[in-house]
């Protein structure tokens, strides 16, 4: 899934603030170990900085903060927490099996990260550097055909599918959701890139280590419905550009086919 994984942790969060588990305004301290090295607004994150869980999703959903989503995954219980709250919604075939640090840390060989995943950008640098040339190339395509964080593009547009229907969370919890995925400039040029004026799109994206993903809920102009659309692509020998053409087409045609 890459970063698309950071849509179904979200839908996990929400579901637990129904439930009264979670607040959305409890309040999460930073420490230097939280940020990662990818993804983060580092201007805004320094140590000691208070935010509380919606700023984190916020951040997680609309610029993609790799730092947020570690932080919100930790205060979730770790992935295979997350893993059995999707399973107790009827959420079958999505993995979250690690964090966005192993993310980071296992394609470049990296075996030895503290037990409690608390490694700043400079802690994840110095371990990397520690791992010779050869053993990186291997572990990054060892990682390349690993199947944990991954999902079907058919199990993500079925919970696309259920949030929009209102079975999976309350309707202001998806409105909040939809409008950050409404809102994120992650996906300028793959599903909404080609899409006609009125089709209003809320996508999440997903990129790296030969992934380039687009999950999301497009609502039809003049209420005529929506279309739920994920395009997975991995290992292309193509560049970005051109694999996020082909996502855009293949979202045109799909929205030309219903028109």
């Amino acid at each position: 899934m890459q970063s698309v994984f950071k849509l179904p942790l979200s839908v996990a969060i929400f579901k637990s603030v129904e439930e009264g588990k979670l607040l959305l305004s409890e309040e999460i301290t930073v420490e230097k170990d939280d940020l990662r090295p990818v993804g983060s607004v580092e201007a805004t994150w320094k140590p000691g900085v208070t935010f509380t869980i919606e700023d984190l999703m916020k951040r997680m959903i609309i610029e993609s903060d790799n730092s947020a989503a570690d932080i919100l995954l930790r205060r979730m219980g770790g992935p295979k927490a997350v893993e059995a709250k999707l399973v107790s919604m009827g959420l079958a075939g999505i993995d979250i099996s690690i964090s966005e640090l192993r993310l980071m840390a296992e394609p470049r060989g990296v075996k030895n990260l503290p037990a409690d995943e608390k490694c700043s950008p400079e802690c994840l640098k110095r371990l990397t550097e520690a791992v010779p040339a050869a053993e990186r190339k291997t572990a990054l395509e060892a990682f390349r055909a690993d199947t944990r964080n991954s999902a079907s593009p058919e199990a993500l547009a079925g919970m696309l599918t259920r949030l929009q229907k209102g079975e999976l969370l309350k309707a202001e919890s998806w409105k909040k959701l939809e409008g950050w995925m409404i809102e994120s400039p992650t996906g300028q040029r793959r599903i909404r890139a080609l899409l006609p004026k009125g089709h209003v799109t809320a996508a999440k994206t997903g990129t790296g280590y030969g992934c380039v993903n687009d999950a999301g809920v497009v609502t039809l102009p003049e209420k005529k419905g929506h279309v739920a659309i994920v395009v997975f692509v991995k290992h292309s020998s193509h560049p970005t550009e051109k694999v996020e053409s082909a996502i855009a087409q293949i979202a045109r045609g799909v929205v030309a086919a219903l028109r």
